[in-house]
């Protein structure tokens, strides 16, 4: 769970008349439909909030598919990156919010509290995932606007909340296992060729002639015993 807020204030000399803000919140990770982040509870100072039109669907199932053990691995060993998942107006991709706060007078503050839950299993999916994900949330003043009547002050009309997930480098238990396989066999492997290089390059031949020439040097001639002797 994730909570937030935001403050919307009124820095004009007159009444803001008919406010209404946006809040957008990613809801998944392109390209994969599961959803990421949900909207759980929202609470305003004043006015009331809902959620508008979704443009694309998204699935609510928990059962997230996991990364097979091939992507694993080239994620395990690729580089470093970062993915930055935001907003931006009218994003079907989007979970909006929006506020109608009503009348706003001159220096009054009006806030809106959010509740957003989020599955961290789609972080894990596969492509699409990266070491840093930064979550954007965008919020922005949608009503009023500069017309005849009304005179924007302030060109700040707009901010973002940014959530970052890390990934840490530990391998999942299907890699190190196939890590350790992987590296016994080369290790085998290596072995073997080197004694292959050193039978080929006769290391082995000349221990055994070095043997062969140490048992023809050996006297076999008897000795004479002390009752023996030579006429």
């Amino acid at each position: 769970m994730k909570s937030c807020c935001w403050k919307v204030v009124n820095s004009g000399p007159s009444r803001s008349q008919d406010t209404v803000v946006e809040v957008l919140l990613p809801r998944s990770l392109a390209p994969h439909p599961h959803r990421l982040m949900q909207l759980t509870d929202w609470q305003v100072s004043q006015g009331i909030c809902g959620l508008g039109e979704r443009a694309l669907s998204v699935q609510d199932d928990c059962a997230v598919p996991h990364a097979s053990l091939l992507q694993q691995l080239v994620f395990f060993f690729s580089p470093q990156a970062t993915r930055l998942l935001f907003c931006a107006h009218r994003d079907p991709v989007c979970e909006r919010l929006i506020c109608h706060l009503g009348p706003l007078e001159a220096g009054r503050v009006a806030t809106i509290h959010l509740e957003t839950a989020l599955n961290p299993a789609v972080l894990l999916q596969a492509p699409g995932r990266h070491s840093v994900m930064k979550l954007e949330s965008l919020a922005f003043v949608a009503r009023p606007v500069a017309d005849l009547h009304t005179v924007v002050t302030s060109e700040q009309r707009h901010a973002q909340v940014q959530v970052v997930a890390l990934f840490s480098q530990k391998p999942s238990a299907a890699v190190r296992v196939l890590l350790l396989v992987v590296s016994l066999l080369l290790g085998l492997l290596i072995l073997a060729l080197l004694i292959y290089c050193l039978w080929k390059a006769g290391f082995f031949k000349r221990e055994l002639q070095k043997k062969k020439m140490k048992r023809d040097s050996w006297d076999y001639v008897p000795k004479l015993g002390p009752r023996e002797s030579f006429s």
